[in-house]
């Protein structure tokens, strides 16, 4: 026994002064849609921030930050809205959505309801065909000071304010160039018109009384896309 004890008292000693491994603290995420999204921490990285405090909402009360998130092929998105106290600014609410473009957001800050508040409009994919650009919409409500989601907004490819119509419209460019007009019926879109132009023939749909789309104008034209359509009635079309 006491010629093996030499032998313990050395593997002690090594064993002793030898330093504990060092561990790298795990980078830390305000929020995060998934928890698949962050198995591998070390691949996670930022590919866009954007703030703005001047015009979102109540210009100067409000604050919203987008960061856009990347994981390989996968890309995600925060958003947290702020509302500015005596103390500083106050989170109000915050969205989280996957499954975005794995690029740039393009986020735009502009009266889309015409309200004299400005809301967020970001980029989130586009069509098979790549002319069409799809985005989400976030209204600011005045009553909650928070920002609301637009549903059904990113349905529809190239969504803008039309200031004609006081509506939204939607150019979806397909083997035609279809102009969709929309209205906010509380949180949603409500498609109320339509105009088709394919080379042929423009037709003209508007939603009845019944809740249906029917064709009111049909007419032949040569009018090729893309085309810009400003007015279903009467029907004004321009050429870009």
């Amino acid at each position: 026994m006491m010629k093996h004890l030499p032998y313990f008292l050395l593997l002690l000693f090594i064993a002793c002064g030898q330093e504990p491994p060092k561990t790298t603290p795990a980078p830390r995420w305000d929020s995060l849609p998934t928890a698949e999204l962050v198995k591998i921490q070390d691949t996670v990285t930022i590919a866009e921030t954007f703030t703005d405090s001047l015009r979102i909402g109540s210009k100067k009360h409000n604050k919203v930050e987008l960061v856009n998130y990347r994981q390989g092929d996968t890309a995600w998105v925060t958003i947290k809205f702020y509302s500015r106290r005596d103390t500083g600014w106050l989170l109000k609410n915050e969205f989280n959505q996957d499954g975005v473009y794995a690029g740039v957001s393009d986020p735009t800050v502009l009266d889309y309801n015409n309200d004299r508040f400005n809301d967020l409009r970001y980029f989130i994919g586009t069509g098979a065909r790549g002319g069409n650009s799809f985005y989400e919409m976030f209204l600011y409500d005045q009553a909650g000071d928070q920002l609301k989601i637009l549903k059904g907004a990113d349905d529809y490819p190239n969504i803008n304010y039309n200031k004609t119509l006081n509506c939204l419209e939607s150019l979806a460019l397909t083997g035609s160039c279809t102009t969709s007009f929309l209205r906010i019926s509380g949180d949603s879109v409500v498609e109320f018109a339509s105009v088709d132009v394919d080379g042929r023939q423009i037709t003209v749909q508007e939603l009845d009384k019944d809740g249906q789309m029917k064709t009111t104008l049909e007419k032949k034209s040569s009018l090729l896309c893309p085309v810009k359509v400003k007015n279903f009635k009467p029907l004004v079309i321009e050429e870009d």
